[in-house]
């Protein structure tokens, strides 16, 4: 059997030659790892990365929850400078927010992995304190330089993928006990998710209610997720149990799921309700919404009868707010724009989530979304310009209503 020593000994041969390139494309695959430990009230990570495909290992090692959202700054601004924006209660111009680990309670750690480009990027922590004082103002915001070399050409190879768009998670693959990532797809929009444990007092009430205010203590148990941005990776460790996968600022919209994973790993996702349908009409400065409204998960259509484009939005107002305190918040916050203040004089009337936003809707045109209605008081309100310049909604185009 001279003939198979002479191939093992080519086989041999061939094998030391292609070591090298089979290190290489080895390498290629490899995530680029960057700590990034969070505490009250400052990250912890190394002042310079590389550019690409950016795995940051969170660990919040505080006790409150903490954030750490991703921005690519427009100007070359020193830590002194931000530091400095971000305490007078400001913002610095950013281009977009660029992703970034999601929400974590004391303790929880996950991986999320982030495309950026070189530049000069902020990290800040937009949770809150009880009396509603940013952590980025308590100096919780940090400086981050990406530089030209390359770290990871490649993302991680996920599990699950995840698409958000028209305030609904679209869910494909499969999740098990375990060490999982999650593609999530922003769809370039200002969706986020985030990974809750239902267990004890750690419930969907509780989460929904951290939601609308960001501030602790909370008995959630948030095992982080992902900023809003374009296209990430979360990794994360799942135990067998019940989970809320939910958007901060939409899930109590219906941009959320339920899933359960059971002891034997399997996954299991909670089916939703048919939505009921409701028209609104939209004609002039006159918006028209039908009367007694129940709470439930709807099939909205709202219909552009007139000749003009409206761009409609629908808020929940907090307890005891009206249309009228909508108003006198928008004045109000027009002239604090207008003489430079950053903090607003008249406190935000609506719930601490996000509202419904439909797009530009011409005339005969109709567009339709599905998403929830809780119990409470809602305005409907219309930010298209007239030929003078004006908002629609400065002109009369506000209504309020009840939802039973």
């Amino acid at each position: 059997m001279i003939y198979l020593k002479k191939i093992s000994l080519l086989a041999v041969v061939l094998l030391f030659i292609s070591l090298p390139s089979m290190a290489q494309s080895q390498s290629e695959t490899e995530p680029y790892v960057v700590d990034l430990i969070a505490k009250e009230f400052s990250f912890e990570h190394p002042p310079k990365i590389k550019s690409g495909w950016v795995t940051f290992r969170f660990k919040n090692q505080g006790n409150l929850t903490h954030v750490a959202q991703i921005m690519k700054l427009k100007s070359n601004l020193s830590a002194a400078e931000l530091d400095s924006t971000f305490k007078s209660g400001g913002y610095p111009s950013t281009t977009k927010v660029m992703g970034g680990p999601g929400l974590h309670s004391g303790g929880m750690a996950s991986e999320v992995t982030v495309y950026l480009k070189p530049g000069i990027y902020v990290m800040s922590c937009g949770t809150r304190m009880k009396n509603d004082v940013a952590h980025f103002e308590l100096g919780m915001v940090s400086r981050l330089e990406v530089t030209e070399e390359i770290g990871a050409e490649h993302p991680p190879q996920a599990d699950m993928s995840l698409t958000l768009e028209d305030y609904q998670i679209k869910m494909g693959g499969d999740l098990r006990a375990g060490k999982n990532t999650l593609k999530i797809d922003g769809n370039n929009t200002d969706y986020d998710v985030h990974l809750v444990a239902l267990e004890g007092e750690s419930t969907e009430k509780a989460a929904y209610n951290y939601f609308s205010d960001l501030q602790d203590p909370t008995p959630a148990k948030l095992h982080g997720g992902v900023e809003e941005g374009h296209i990430s990776y979360y990794t994360v460790d799942i135990q067998p149990g019940n989970y809320l996968l939910s958007s901060q600022e939409f899930g109590v919209w219906g941009m959320q799921e339920k899933l359960s994973i059971s002891d034997g790993g399997d996954l299991t996702i909670q089916e939703k309700v048919d939505p009921q349908k409701l028209q609104i009409t939209m004609e002039g400065y006159d918006i028209a919404i039908p009367e007694d409204i129940e709470t439930g998960r709807y099939q909205i259509t709202v219909k552009n009868t007139g000749t003009s484009a409206h761009e409609p939005e629908i808020w929940k107002l907090q307890e005891g707010k009206t249309a009228k305190d909508w108003l006198h918040w928008m004045e109000s916050n027009r002239k604090d724009h207008e003489e430079g203040h950053h903090n607003h004089t008249v406190k935000f009337p609506g719930e601490g989530y996000g509202g419904i936003r439909f797009d530009t809707i011409t005339s005969t045109q109709e567009q339709v979304l599905t998403f929830n209605l809780e119990p409470g008081t809602y305005v409907a309100v219309c930010y298209a310009e007239n030929e003078e310049g004006n908002y629609h909604i400065e002109e009369g185009e506000i209504v309020q209503f009840e939802v039973q």
